[in-house]
């Protein structure tokens, strides 16, 4: 009869709760060892360039704010000085816009990393079996006794 206990997953890079059976929440089964290191891995770089894509976009977000909000200003003093009052008009409504869309794309980049991420996982924890302690005798041993 062969001892078939879950295969431990060494800690992530970043993580040492990822021990555990080696199954991703996936489905997906490692069949070693070193394939549960590569799965953990693999999610640790997944997660990364994810958080790595939704900083860039937070960073397009906020640049396309400042020069929405610049350009706004320029169409603005440009309708109070009665100069060019209808390109300014559409000017800022065209700014308006830009960064409508792109708070849109922002949204739409969030919620979508936050579903892949949610349907990747790290392995699930092994569950932790209750061990029964082993019977001692007067000599403090714990071995068995023979009769």
């Amino acid at each position: 009869m062969s001892d078939e206990s879950p295969i431990p997953v060494p800690p992530a890079p970043e993580s040492s709760e990822l021990e555990g059976s080696g199954v991703m929440r996936s489905g997906v089964q490692a069949r070693s060892p070193e394939d549960a290191r590569a799965m953990a891995a693999a999610y640790q770089h997944v997660m990364q360039s994810t958080v790595k894509m939704v900083e860039d976009t937070s960073e397009h977000l906020r640049q396309l704010a400042t020069l929405s909000t610049a350009a706004s200003g320029v169409a603005l003093r440009l309708m109070l000085s009665g100069e060019q009052p209808r390109q300014s008009a559409q000017a800022m409504a065209q700014a308006q816009q830009s960064l409508q869309q792109a708070t849109e794309i922002f949204q739409q980049i969030g919620r979508v990393s936050t579903q892949f991420l949610e349907r990747l996982q790290p392995p699930l924890p092994a569950p932790q079996a209750p061990q029964a302690p082993a019977a001692e005798d007067a000599s403090g041993s714990s071995a068995p006794q023979k009769k």
